[in-house]
């Protein structure tokens, strides 16, 4: 039985959560007498990790509205207790897929995780792996603990192995639940920050929260995947989406600067395996031009 080999590795650190009566604070929604107002930041995971102490990284549990900010529509969600709040929330893929996108929280921020395999639509059959750069996260449900909430979700008991790179695999014994539908848009986030005074290719990419819509590893969401995406060779194209924002993309003209545009088109050109080339700011310039006549 599952919960037999997760108790007897000695490689992992388990830390049983199944009382549904648990009061610890973030652990029973009870107990949260005074949740957050706003939701956490979402950062690449290499930024929150990078914050903190590796051996004290530990999943947090996440209000609705942070659950909100990155996944949508069908999900499956972790729970250290059975009426607690999760700590990873994971989209359910369109059959014949992948786990999309997935969500945890890490030292105060929130960081998105893109699915790496899994048992496609129904994710309560066997493991789910999700990943970051620089964590991985693995939700393995006890096959013989199966509970119908209603008509449209189910629940079992579950593991969550969790792996930061540079630190021992920890593991966590709770509920995963799925079938919930999430309304609204991963878009409804945090007001883009009006200055940004970052200048490298990757910087402008987190500070401009390019991330939030394409991914941070560019798998994308509620954007386009960049990886390998035949539109990226066009330079043109690409100077012109980041100035004009196009569809729901806000517009980055009066944002960026003309080196900062060059240098985040230039970062998702040639990152993630794609190798359109660099992109000048003269270049950034000349389009501006032409886009002005």
């Amino acid at each position: 039985m599952l919960r037999s080999i997760m108790i007897a590795s000695t490689a992992l650190v388990l830390l049983l959560g199944g009382c549904a009566e648990n009061t610890a604070p973030g652990n029973d929604r009870a107990a949260e007498e005074a949740p957050p107002s706003a939701a956490a930041d979402l950062v690449p995971a290499s930024k929150a990790v990078r914050e903190a102490e590796v051996s004290a990284v530990y999943p947090e549990t996440m209000t609705e509205k942070e659950v909100r900010k990155t996944v949508r529509g069908r999900i499956c969600r972790f729970t250290y207790t059975g009426v607690g709040d999760p700590v990873l929330a994971v989209e359910v893929p369109k059959a014949g897929a992948q786990p999309g996108r997935g969500v945890m929280k890490l030292n105060g921020k929130l960081v998105e995780l893109q699915g790496e395999s899994g048992e496609g639509q129904d994710m309560l059959a066997g493991e789910t792996v999700m990943q970051a750069d620089g964590l991985r996260a693995a939700v393995a449900p006890d096959q013989e603990s199966t509970e119908a909430i209603d008509n449209a979700k189910q629940r079992r008991e579950a593991a969550l192995r969790f792996k930061v790179e540079g630190a021992e695999e920890v593991g966590f014994w709770g509920f995963y639940t799925c079938g919930e539908v999430v309304e609204g848009s991963a878009t409804e986030a945090d007001p883009r920050p009006r200055e940004i005074t970052a200048t490298s290719g990757a910087e402008v990419y987190e500070h401009a929260r390019c991330f939030a819509c394409h991914g941070g590893l560019g798998y994308g969401g509620a954007g386009p995947e960049f990886r390998g995406h035949e539109n990226l060779s066009d330079d043109k194209h690409v100077i012109g989406a980041i100035l004009s924002g196009p569809g729901e993309m806000p517009a980055f003209a009066d944002t960026l600067t003309n080196e900062q545009i060059a240098a985040v088109s230039t970062y998702i050109r040639t990152n993630w395996g794609n190798n359109f080339g660099p992109i000048t700011p003269e270049r950034v310039v000349e389009i501006r031009k032409s886009r002005a006549d």
